[in-house]
């Protein structure tokens, strides 16, 4: 064995791929590092940064205390957005500093380069034949499909768990090239392939689709095996399916208890929530989900695939086996995010990758083998030229125009040039002069100009010492809600016109906010808007409007009833309860089958500190009401120098006036309460709680949670 790894061959087999994989780093920084250039853009507000500040912040970690850095990762597995996807990042943020292109490069070093050297591994399983040049082949087809290289130049590492999928494709595929044979022959594959499935979710939550895919594929590749064995008579295939039913078994049982392991409250919460409906707002049609899906990799891209596919199967060129594997893989991938999730993101389409690649080449080898040499170079020189003129159209401005052959080349991603960055920039000096002690700002979400971008804004011509306190409110509707506490908690409010829906219909949370301002609902006059406007460019202007007065309780409640009757459907997130009144400093949470828990932090503290003290605080409640609404709770008083509190319910019409109050209820320690309100006919419940003594003897922070609040 030693005599042959110091072979001149061996050698010489070393040195190649040393040089390829130098090769491979170069054209990766010329691309990375000219876009990232070229762009003009605010970190975290056009481009998502929340990834990108992440990493940087476990790598400052690792610096300081490395064994912090590992625990708080792991100890962060149950977020939607965990932190694993940084481990192996933290070299090059040390090593290249904490900018942008440090993380960028990072990103498609650790995740993109492997991915593309993956598929080449699995492309000599398709193609059994030439294994180096099928393998260089792929891995540099590969390397020039734009569309992968999007998310990876916006900061997204989902790229890093379509390797992981690649790598579980990888281990199916082991031992099955051109005969349909029974998958997994060797034991170790069904760990391994469980624990890759179980990884794929732990690193980017969506990719339990591509989880289903891949399972959808062994399925239907044994029911093949199956059919044939029984097309032979083959008098143990009853017994051997039995058997693979528990390697399969055991496989899904792998996968879930690798996510069990490491993220057991995701886990559980993935087991018992319907993520399809709660992210239903975010879905598409059937055409716009196909358009955009066709057009970002290019209608000419998809087509050439699927020939692959097809003309290499018929023809012979590819293993049947390994080949309907990933042509399975990615027909189901194609049917779960063209027809039914419909989300239409850059992120989610590098769930095809494989499909994608491994059918570019697919093509160029059947046209290797199968087509005369007077014509092959011609049609692998057109294929060439396609892919490059894609390459070309996707990451840089001159794709960016609109012509009847347009959609056959791959979508325009060009790096983002804000036009109005130094408007927005002027904008924000001036929101600083206006709320100088960071007083509340509520940024209407209405497209052009949503909060995060002028906080990105703030921090690229601040940084550190940016200090405005911006809300943005509900966005999309199913996992949104009635964005009143925002309205009534605001100083200041930015509208920016026009309101640009990107979701027509499900967008009326935010849509009813703006229509407020502009049709000049009630609550409006509660503030008055500035004489100062911004030209944000190409027709784009914004308002900025300052309250005059703390808005009433019954205008509040016509605000709410108003918003309730323009948008009139199930909201994802709007809960029963809402804090009406001033300082809105509570936090509002359900307890699994006991109803609310409240907590406020201080009954005596301001909101703004030039007006009079606050010694109260009313809840609204816009459930369900009987005839006769029965309140429950158990109050803690968390500090032992408060008085005590009084609490009253009040049963309220659409118009915010009082039809029916209940006996004040005294609170002097932790006690059970329960009142009783007439409710019939009344639309809304209203809560108040009023310290027991004067704001004069009571400390500044009486502080209590009212738990279990049910109303029956």
């Amino acid at each position: 064995m030693e005599q042959e790894l110091r072979s001149p061959k061996a050698l010489k087999n070393s040195v190649f791929y040393v040089e390829l994989f130098v090769t491979l780093l170069l054209i990766t920084c010329s691309i990375i590092i000219p876009y990232l250039v070229y762009q003009r853009a605010f970190l975290g507000g056009d481009i998502n940064a929340g990834f990108y500040n992440r990493a940087i912040d476990v790598a400052q970690t690792f610096r300081e205390t490395p064994f912090t850095a590992i625990q708080n990762v792991f100890n962060d597995a149950s977020s939607t957005y965990n932190s694993f996807y940084t481990l192996p990042l933290i070299p090059f943020i040390l090593l290249l500093g904490n900018s942008y292109l440090a993380y960028v490069l990072g990103l498609a070093i650790v995740y993109l380069l492997p991915l593309n050297i993956v598929l080449g591994v699995i492309a000599t399983r398709l193609i059994p034949v030439y294994p180096k040049a099928v393998f260089i082949s792929t891995v540099f087809i590969a390397t020039f499909i734009a569309p992968n290289w999007v998310t990876v130049l916006v900061g997204h590492p989902d790229i890093g768990a379509t390797l992981i999928i690649s790598l579980a494709i990888l281990v199916c595929l082991e031992g099955v090239q051109r005969a349909f044979v029974w998958l997994f022959p060797s034991r170790w594959q069904i760990p391994v392939v469980g624990f890759l499935l179980g990884a794929a979710v732990l690193f980017r939550r969506h990719y339990a689709y591509a989880d289903l895919a891949v399972v959808g594929a062994i399925g239907l590749q044994t029911a093949i095996v199956v059919w044939l064995e029984f097309r032979r008579g083959a008098g143990l295939h009853w017994r051997r399916l039995l058997g693979f039913s528990v390697q399969f078994s055991l496989l899904l049982a792998t996968s879930l208890v690798t996510l069990a392991v490491f993220a057991p409250e995701f886990t559980w919460q993935a087991l018992t929530t319907d993520y399809v409906s709660l992210y239903d707002s975010w879905s598409r049609t059937v055409e716009e989900s196909v358009v955009f899906y066709g057009m970002l990799y290019g209608l000419g891209t998809w087509l050439l695939v699927l020939l692959g596919f097809g003309l290499g199967l018929s023809t012979g060129i590819l293993a049947p086996a390994s080949a309907t594997f990933v042509t399975f893989f990615g027909l189901i991938s194609i049917a779960i995010w063209f027809f039914r999730l419909r989300y239409t993101e850059t992120y989610y389409a590098i769930h095809f990758v494989p499909f994608i690649i491994l059918g570019l080449t697919a093509l160029f080898w059947t046209i290797w083998f199968k087509v005369k040499r007077s014509w092959r170079g011609w049609l692998l020189g057109l294929i060439g030229l396609y892919l490059s003129v894609n390459f070309v159209f996707c990451l840089t401005p001159i794709g960016a125009f609109q012509n009847p052959l347009r959609p056959f080349f791959a979508a325009s991603y060009p790096p983002f040039v804000r036009k109005n960055y130094d408007d927005v920039i002027g904008l924000t000096q001036f929101l600083r002069q206006l709320a100088p002690n960071g007083e509340p700002i509520f940024v209407v979400h209405t497209g052009p100009l949503p909060d995060h971008v002028l906080k990105a804004a703030e921090r690229t011509a601040y940084g550190e010492e940016a200090f405005l306190t911006l809300r943005e409110g509900s966005v999309i509707d199913s996992i949104g809600y009635y964005s009143l506490r925002e309205l009534l908690e605001a100083e200041y409010v930015v509208l920016t016109e026009p309101f640009l829906a990107w979701h027509e219909g499900q967008q009326d949370t935010a849509k009813v906010v703006y229509d407020a301002f502009k049709q000049e609902w009630e609550i409006t006059e509660d503030f008055e808007k500035l004489p100062e406007q911004f030209d944000l460019q190409d027709g784009i202007t914004t308002s900025i409007y300052k309250r005059i007065r703390p808005t009433s309780i019954d205008r509040a409640v016509r605000t709410l009833n108003a918003m309730q009757q323009q948008v009139n459907k199930p909201l994802g997130k709007q809960l029963d309860w809402i804090v009406v009144s001033p300082p809105f400093n509570s936090v509002i949470r359900t307890e699994e089958e006991s109803g609310y828990s409240i907590r406020v932090r201080s009954l005596n503290q301001n909101a703004d500190p030039n007006t009079a003290p606050t010694s109260s605080k009313s809840f609204l409640y816009m459930g369900q009401l009987s005839d006769i609404a029965e309140i429950q709770s158990q109050i803690n008083l968390r500090n032992q120098d408060c008085a005590g509190v009084n609490l009253r319910a009040s049963s309220l019409d659409t118009q915010g006036n009082v039809i029916s109050r209940s006996q004040a209820v005294s609170v002097t320690d932790n006690s059970q309460i329960q009142m009783t309100v007439d409710t019939l006919g009344a639309s809304y419940l209203l809560l108040e709680i009023q310290n027991s003594a004067s704001s004069s003897e009571q400390p500044d922070n009486c502080a209590l949670t009212i738990r279990n609040l049910l109303v029956e």
